[in-house]
């Protein structure tokens, strides 16, 4: 019951985030959140089980950014991997946008990180990139307003070092 209070929570606040973005009726998308799809990505796509590892160079560490990738794609959004350098090595954050169709230069961040620190990290960040999913599928199809930028920060157990490098690469874009 917990981790749906949890869904709830994650997902109602990036809706809540996009609530000025959207042109459908709020009630409308929100009634399109699903417990069960939430739960699918999080058991069956983020490596969540006892033994998995999304720890950096854990071997679910790249399968998880692939399937948060590929789900992305499934969703029809615009999907990159967004590369930085940390430590001498490259990593990549997985980003999806839906560009608005009214103001496309108000973009709204929604982001979760989908490393661990040697484990599988269900609750850490599991959650929350289960809980962005979510909120993608819903919003994909919805016409918007502003921008949403749908991000699966890498790296930030190291301190943050994703989300630093992304809000680096766009010092220039409107992010509200």
């Amino acid at each position: 019951m917990a981790r749906i209070i949890r869904l709830s929570l994650v997902v109602l606040s990036g809706l809540l985030c996009a609530a000025s973005v959207l042109e459908a009726g709020f009630v409308d998308v929100v009634n399109k959140v699903s417990v069960t799809s939430y739960r699918n990505y999080l058991d069956n796509s983020l490596y969540t089980r006892t033994g998995d590892n999304r720890g950096i160079g854990g071997p679910q560490h790249d399968p998880a950014r692939d399937n948060i990738f590929n789900l992305f794609s499934s969703f029809g959004l615009n999907v990159s991997l967004d590369p930085f350098d940390y430590g001498g090595s490259t990593y990549h954050n997985v980003v999806a946008k839906k560009t608005g169709s009214t103001r496309p230069n108000d973009i709204y961040v929604i982001g979760a990180h989908y490393d661990s620190v040697g484990n599988p990290g269900a609750d850490d960040n599991a959650s929350g990139v289960a809980g962005v999913l979510e909120a993608a599928r819903v919003l994909a199809s919805e016409p918007l307003d502003a921008t949403l930028v749908f991000i699966a920060f890498d790296r930030e157990e190291q301190g943050l070092v994703g989300s630093t490098a992304y809000a680096n690469a766009h010092p220039t874009d409107n992010i509200l």
